[in-house]
């Protein structure tokens, strides 16, 4: 193996991985600042769901990482507070692309489910067809295509961004503005 080679795979992960967190933050910043914008009122039986959901999500994630269950049980109230947090933001943020998406008249391609489809069953290690046939049977297809309308309406809003990029990455101007 060439070092040359290791160089360059090294450089352009890194800039991958760069240019996949400047996409993150300006994600986060348009949503930010839509949910800032806008307050209105969530319907409460749809944020108890995503906070039960978050909450399951933390505690799962809490005992992969060697918590026991005591210390989960301790910790219950940070976790379903923090759960309910994230819960109100997603859920706000989601009502508010569902509405971009209606106003913009935005639509989930088939080539999009599909792809979708494939990644999951590549992840899952199951076959595409067994995929379906579950999918069909759990509303994964709904699921998916909810996700995919939300993923297209932020793409929409960044292209349209209303948000002004960040000068946090001065170091990749490759000048220097100290003289």
């Amino acid at each position: 193996m060439d070092l040359e080679r290791v160089r360059t795979e090294v450089k352009n992960s890194i800039e991958a991985r760069r240019q996949q967190n400047r996409e993150n933050e300006r994600t986060n910043q348009v949503i930010a600042h839509l949910a800032d914008k806008l307050e209105f009122e969530l319907p409460q039986e749809v944020v108890n769901r995503e906070a039960q959901r978050r909450t399951n999500d933390i505690a799962r994630n809490a005992l992969n990482q060697g918590m026991d269950q005591s210390q989960i049980m301790d910790a219950q109230e940070q976790i379903v507070s923090a759960a309910t947090q994230q819960a109100r933001q997603n859920v706000k943020v989601s009502f508010i692309l569902g509405e971009v998406a209606k106003k913009e008249n935005l639509r989930v391609s088939e080539d999009q489910l599909r792809m979708a489809l494939a990644q999951i069953s590549m992840r899952q290690k199951v076959s595409p067809k067994k995929l379906l046939q579950d999918a069909k049977k759990n509303n994964l297809i709904e699921r998916l295509r909810e996700d995919i309308l939300i993923e297209n309406a932020i793409g929409f809003l960044k292209e349209h961004a209303v948000v002004e990029e960040v000068e946090a990455n001065q170091e990749d101007c490759g000048h220097d503005h100290s003289h």
